[in-house]
């Protein structure tokens, strides 16, 4: 299956990738980012796992908005 690439901001909720990471980084008491193009622990799992995150929730929850 590709892989889709993430946008930076989620127009929807107009919140940008690392503003949706930095919340569940607050509830498992992680340190939060700025941006995931940093080079930090963080930022690189933002990065690896966000867009994969997504699409999975997508498929599981699917919403009218969401249809291709």
């Amino acid at each position: 299956m590709a892989l889709l690439v993430a946008a930076r901001f989620d127009s929807l909720y107009e919140l940008d990738e690392a503003a949706i990471c930095n919340i569940a980084f607050g509830r498992a008491n992680a340190e939060r980012i700025v941006d995931t193009d940093e080079n930090t622990k963080q930022a690189k799992f933002a990065r690896e796992n966000y867009s994969v995150t997504r699409d999975e929730l997508l498929r599981i929850f699917p919403a009218a908005f969401a249809a291709f």
